[in-house]
């Protein structure tokens, strides 16, 4: 494929924009929502990291068409897997979406792929064979809950944000289960690593993408940038994927600090099948997820430095609340990856769970897997090269940038 670069919104799945927004529930609910299906996420990744994780708990979406003439749809943003997917005629088992289910037999560009092309062994969690009727390239792609999308592996014409992606390699999914049928969207739009994701497969626009996520409580939509039109400015960390599974962004988070007391994160935490990193940075999760004993000695550090009085998070999620009068400053958090050091401020580790009641939005995690989640990333601009294997950070206002 050939574009230079191209930028589209980022809509949260909580937004007015999004085709999921449930005006009748708050904006608290929307965000216990949101944690709720943070906590399943972090669960799928104790499946060791061997399949994508669950797409009924992403939190952004995309709008995009495909084919020629152009079928739009809305998909889900994922920086957790690889294959980018949508519904196609003729359905076998599909499950009701908002939108029109993709016809390839009514666009000009679609083309099919021989079972005995390279490309046909390169998605990672996937079984694939032949059609022997036709000799095209069959799939069948699993996630860690359970869902599967099982189809025909294809090349077309994909338009995100105006610029025209051809010769996209997508999966024509005719059987779709599992948890697609609650979340109602028209498939999957792979972020990951891996050779098949939309951004491996930018080529020579650079395979590297940008996001800036508007604050949770602003409901504005955010930006998302690839190839040319992508920021990768600001501190930079190596991205460590585990070479078995690379869909994954691992990064190596070496401790965090509250004024002068710092509190070393253990090296061994997370290490996947010698990966090397001990944290994942997901879009997907909400919450920013750490060892608890990491997590116990951040609360105590911030408990020394806020003079605020304490109070009970009503849903009993959080352990470390304050009762607030209006906008209220908390202390800094750094955190220091290898090579980059990035300033966390209140944004970015409190989150009002409630009217006057403001809560640390780091919860201990039992598992072996760290994230990084969407709070901690709010205003930065987030940039990921996958040529130069890094990820990058600036601070940057996204509901201006946006």
């Amino acid at each position: 494929m050939t574009v230079d670069g191209f930028s589209t919104e980022l809509i949260p799945r909580h937004s007015p924009a999004s085709p999921f927004y449930n005006p009748s529930r708050s904006h608290y609910e929307h965000l216990q929502d949101a944690i709720e299906r943070s906590r399943k996420r972090l669960n799928h990744f104790e499946n060791k990291i061997e399949a994508p994780l669950s797409p009924g708990d992403i939190e952004y979406l995309m709008r995009i068409s495909i084919g020629t003439p152009p079928v739009e749809f809305v998909a889900i943003a994922d920086t957790g897997s690889d294959l980018t997917w949508t519904q196609c005629l003729p359905c076998t088992q599909c499950y009701k979406q908002n939108f029109p289910i993709f016809d390839p037999r009514r666009s000009s560009s679609y083309n099919t792929i021989s079972c005995k092309a390279d490309v046909c062994f390169d998605l990672q969690t996937i079984s694939s064979g032949c059609d022997r009727s036709n000799g095209t390239c069959e799939y069948l792609y699993g996630y860690a809950d359970g869902s599967r999308t099982q189809g025909t592996l294809s090349i077309e014409s994909i338009t995100i944000g105006g610029a025209v992606i051809r010769n996209n390699i997508f999966g024509c999914s005719h059987i779709s289960t599992g948890t697609f049928q609650k979340i109602g969207g028209s498939g999957i739009i792979g972020l990951g690593a891996g050779k098949l994701s939309l951004v491996s497969q930018l080529g020579e626009s650079g395979r590297k993408f940008s996001y800036c996520l508007a604050p949770y409580s602003s409901k504005s939509t955010s930006k998302i940038s690839f190839g040319s039109d992508a920021f990768v400015s600001g501190v930079s960390t190596p991205i460590q994927s585990d070479p078995a599974y690379d869909a994954f962004y691992f990064l190596t988070l070496e401790s965090l600090s509250v004024g002068n007391k710092t509190i070393p994160l253990p090296s061994s935490n997370g290490v996947i099948r010698g990966g090397g990193g001990n944290i994942v940075i997901d879009s997907g999760t909400t919450l920013t997820l750490l060892p608890q004993e990491t997590v116990l000695r951040l609360s105590s550090a911030l408990e020394d430095a806020i003079s605020l009085p304490k109070t009970v998070d009503p849903s009993r999620t959080f352990n470390l609340c304050y009762r607030v009068e209006g906008e209220t400053e908390f202390p800094n958090v750094t955190a220091d990856f290898k090579g980059a050091r990035v300033v966390l401020r209140s944004i970015n580790t409190f989150v009002e769970v409630a009217d006057g009641v403001v809560c640390l939005a780091i919860l201990p995690t039992q598992q072996e897997v760290s994230v990084f989640g969407n709070i901690a990333q709010t205003n930065f601009l987030v940039g990921y090269d996958l040529d130069a294997r890094a990820v990058s950070f600036k601070p940057t206002d996204c509901t201006k940038a946006n």
